[in-house]
């Protein structure tokens, strides 16, 4: 990866580099120090390459914001599981969005699920999921499926959700 980014910074002309931003891949930090070597060899290695390596901001909130995510973690997967589980199938859209008429809910918003490498994403999840609490709670009624969704699906880590309250969208229903 070095070799192809000094021929880059040939081809363009560039030869006074002061930062590079990469991720925390440990691919990166040896691409870094030899991309710095190289810099050296030219002699416009600027404060010996001290500031080269700049690890990417996005990439650390988007680390900080996950680990803190944890603390509320059970919750994030109900509603993400709640989410998925609508999303499915179109039959199952439609009765949710029969729900949403039924409950008056007017939003132009659809349901979203979020991605693991944009921090935002949950948060747009969790937004939206908000909106639609009372479209949740009526789909619960009309759907048994979902509550039995919620009790038996395994995650990844081999952990379910089934505990004796089930949060549906931000509410919760009693067995």
């Amino acid at each position: 990866m070095a070799t192809v980014i000094t021929n880059c910074l040939l081809d363009w002309g560039l030869e006074n580099i002061f930062t590079i931003t990469v991720g925390n891949a440990s691919s990166n930090d040896v691409t870094v120090r030899e991309v710095s070597k190289q810099l050296t060899t030219w002699g416009t290695n600027i404060m010996n390459g001290k500031h080269l390596h700049v690890r990417c901001m996005a990439h650390i909130l988007n680390l900080i914001v996950h680990d803190g995510l944890k603390e509320i973690g059970i919750s994030i997967k109900r509603v993400r599981q709640a989410v998925r589980y609508i999303r499915q199938s179109p039959a199952r859209i439609r009765k949710f969005k029969e729900c949403c008429e039924s409950q008056k809910l007017t939003s132009k918003r659809t349901l979203c699920l979020d991605v693991s490498t944009r921090w935002n994403s949950t948060y747009l999840m969790l937004d939206t999921a908000q909106q639609f609490e009372l479209a949740f709670d009526k789909y619960s009624f009309v759907d048994a499926g979902l509550l039995h969704h919620l009790h038996t699906y395994v995650y990844e880590n081999g952990t379910s959700a089934g505990a004796k309250e089930v949060t549906v969208g931000l509410g919760a229903k009693s067995e």
